[in-house]
């Protein structure tokens, strides 16, 4: 099964798509879903805790925007 979402990754610690990006520190995997309203307002969402970047970039995909 392929990921439904491109991911770039631009250093060993971080992998970036359309829709987010993951990070790691101190071995611990940080996922950052983009989020928008119509109406202007943005913002990102921020999750830490993970301890694989699959699943760091699993959460990425299900919580992003259509």
């Amino acid at each position: 099964m392929t990921s439904p979402v491109d991911w770039e990754k631009v250093t060993r610690k971080y992998w970036s798509s359309s829709v987010g990006y993951v990070s790691e520190t101190d071995g611990v995997w940080t996922a950052y879903v983009y989020r928008n309203v119509r109406c202007g307002k943005a913002w990102t969402e921020q999750k830490p805790g993970f301890l694989s970047l699959a699943a760091a970039k699993r959460w990425v995909e299900q919580n992003a925007e259509e």
